[in-house]
């Protein structure tokens, strides 16, 4: 569990990889057997229709969605600082394939600095259900932590900060800073901003670097 003013979830995964947008019909966070009463949600540069955006996860009737085009994150604002410790979903009432499947969510106490609460990076990781308008099972917020060596051929990387990020500019109430420093990459989309890397290298278990054959930026 951890203390936040504000959580962010990144969706970098849909249920479908080629749906054009994801979608939600809330987010659900705890304290303890508690549910959560966020003051509002903001949502991060996305590109939602009129209706669909953040808010609408607020919004109790049945036909009300958080949808956005642009896959980007969205934040709930808690109001008051408050401990986190689960958290849960409600699937909209149509179009599984945009379903996350796939997130990391975060956490702060001061909007600038932002920690992992929890991150699911395969479909066996967070089972999601087919069934719309129905909660997900809750998901336990359990703070990064490394994993065991695995064997793979491909691997991606998902930037979700850069050293100046995009975030809450906590100087002039809520809102968003108007000047990009760096982007968010969210699954296989490019967003506003820049991120650069001089190398990525990788190593074996034993400390060994190992040959990469070809790196690919999708839709850079």
């Amino acid at each position: 569990s951890m203390e936040c003013c504000f959580v962010r979830l990144t969706v970098v995964r849909t249920r479908d990889p080629r749906a054009d947008a994801v979608q939600l019909r809330t987010l659900r966070l705890f304290d303890g057997n508690n549910l959560i009463r966020c003051r509002a949600f903001h949502s991060a540069g996305g590109d939602c229709a009129e209706g669909e955006d953040a808010d609408a996860l607020m919004d109790t009737s049945a036909g009300a969605k958080w949808r956005d085009a642009r896959i980007r994150p969205v934040i709930c604002e808690l109001g008051t600082r408050r401990n986190v410790d689960g958290y849960a979903f409600v699937t909209a009432f149509d179009m599984p394939e945009c379903d996350p499947v796939a997130w990391a969510l975060e956490g702060t106490v001061d909007g600038q600095i932002w920690k992992i609460l929890d991150w699911k990076v395969a479909i066996s990781d967070a089972p999601m259900p087919t069934s719309r308008l129905t909660a997900s099972g809750r998901f336990v917020v359990s703070p990064m932590e490394p994993r065991s060596a695995v064997g793979v051929r491909q691997l991606r990387m998902t930037i979700l900060q850069t050293r100046a990020p995009t975030g809450i500019d906590m100087s002039s109430g809520i809102g968003f800073a108007s000047s990009v420093a760096g982007s968010i990459g969210i699954g296989d989309r490019s967003v506003t901003g820049a991120v650069e890397l001089a190398q990525l290298r990788l190593y074996d278990t034993a400390h060994r670097r190992v040959n990469v054959r070809k790196i690919l930026c999708p839709g850079s």
